[in-house]
């Protein structure tokens, strides 16, 4: 099994009285697949789906934080989208490469 990894940049509150601004905080997720199933494209979308899932969750858990945060929010899930989608599209020539020397 391998994964995608997905370092992903969170907005965290400066906390009550400070200064209208946020820090970063990384948070990486792992999503496992199997290259098998990359040799599919009904594998690749399912393995898109779970990578966007993640990204949602993990970045939206900062929904409910000040306007002036949504923006990193935003910002958040097109860096870890973008990231995810390299490694991806990798891990599909991998495995692809693989499956054609193999055969």
């Amino acid at each position: 099994m391998k994964t995608v990894l997905l370092p992903l940049a969170l907005v965290a509150s400066l906390g009550a009285g400070a200064p209208a601004s946020a820090s970063s905080l990384f948070d990486l997720r792992r999503v496992p697949y199997s290259p098998a199933e990359l040799r599919t494209d009904e594998g690749v979308r399912a393995l898109e789906r779970r990578v966007a899932g993640v990204v949602h969750r993990t970045c939206l858990r900062a929904a409910r934080r000040p306007m002036h945060e949504r923006a990193a929010i935003q910002s958040c899930i097109r860096r870890a989208s973008g990231d995810a989608r390299e490694q991806i599209a990798e891990a599909v020539r991998l495995a692809r490469t693989t499956a054609a020397t193999a055969s």
